[in-house]
């Protein structure tokens, strides 16, 4: 069985969201050799643009809050419960500790999986499909990798290959659906999904 993930996968890990479990579930199989899991080297690269945006974002809130925190300190009812306010810390301390996640969330992944090179070929399909399929650029180069790498792997069409991710609103589009089909692999919406096939499968073998 050979699972293709992107992006959001190590983000569910990273920010422990709705799918961390099956995310994880996942990883074990392919450390156990269960599963074949391979990511396209961008979506390893993707999430710390994500992660340092959302820092940013919870910077500048954390200064606007310590801003309003110490005027509201200023009023003598309300100065005990401002002292102890420390939600802005939590936003700073919430951001440096996903990317403290994410590094060994990579470096997890990368061990057990195979990273897809991104190649000329495949930064050229991805402007092809940028340009014929409306997707983000970023998307492109994820749906390029995947492609690439399941034309040419020698095990296409004897075992189930998927390409499983949560960004149903790009990928979940009927030319995209077609593409992966062409190639025998079947587009699944969720990573859950992905893990209740692989078990499903196990226990008929």
């Amino acid at each position: 069985m050979r699972v293709y993930a992107e992006t959001n996968f190590v983000l569910e890990i990273v920010l422990e969201q709705g799918e961390c479990g099956a995310c994880e579930d996942l990883r074990a199989l392919a450390e156990r050799g269960e599963i074949s899991l391979a990511i396209p080297a961008f979506g390893l690269v993707e999430p710390i643009t994500t992660l340092r945006r959302r820092s940013g974002e919870r910077s500048r809130v954390a200064r606007e809050l310590e801003s309003h925190v110490r005027e509201i300190g200023r009023t003598l009812s309300l100065a005990a419960d401002a002292a102890s306010n420390d939600l802005a810390a939590l936003l700073v301390r919430s951001a440096q500790q996903a990317e403290d996640r994410y590094r060994s969330a990579r470096e997890r992944i990368m061990a057990i999986a195979d990273v897809l090179p991104l190649g000329g070929d495949a930064i050229a399909d991805a402007e092809r499909l940028d340009r014929e399929l409306d997707l983000t650029l970023s998307d492109a180069l994820i749906l390029a990798s995947v492609l690439a790498s399941v034309l040419g792997d020698d095990r296409l069409g004897r075992e189930p290959t998927w390409f499983a991710n949560r960004n149903t609103k790009d990928f979940d589009e009927p030319r995209v659906v077609a593409l992966l089909m062409q190639r025998q692999c079947k587009l699944l919406r969720s990573f859950s999904d992905v893990l209740a096939l692989v078990g499903s499968i196990s226990k008929q073998e």
